[in-house]
């Protein structure tokens, strides 16, 4: 995805074109771990020559190889997940391995 091509929309509401570099996620932070608050930020080059670090929801990702057609909906209009799944302390009857081992076993406990 280096080098990859978006528009980016800025804080005035304009938009400019701009050249993706990497990723930086942010990490043991209250909103790593919560999808409705999660932000990443996108390191880019602007074409005008700026350094841009921008999250997700400012940017339009272009790419030939996926996109044929304009998108069928407003972005206004998409939904987003805000809810945090779980399915780790709903059973406690299965127990795993508390170990380095790679292949552990699953144990039932009685």
């Amino acid at each position: 995805m280096t080098e990859n091509r978006c528009e980016v929309l800025l804080r005035d509401k304009t938009k400019i074109w701009a050249t993706y570099l990497f990723t930086v996620d942010w990490y043991e932070n209250p909103f790593s771990n919560e999808p409705s608050d999660y932000k990443c930020g996108h390191i880019l080059v602007s074409d005008d020559g700026y350094l841009l670090c921008m999250p997700n929801n400012r940017i339009f990702w272009k790419d030939s190889n996926w996109v044929t057609k304009e998108f069928p909906i407003k972005p206004q209009d998409i939904k987003v997940d805000n809810e945090l799944p779980s399915v780790e302390s709903v059973s406690d009857r299965w127990v795993s391995e508390d170990s380095d081992s790679f292949y552990y076993e699953i144990k039932k406990i009685d």
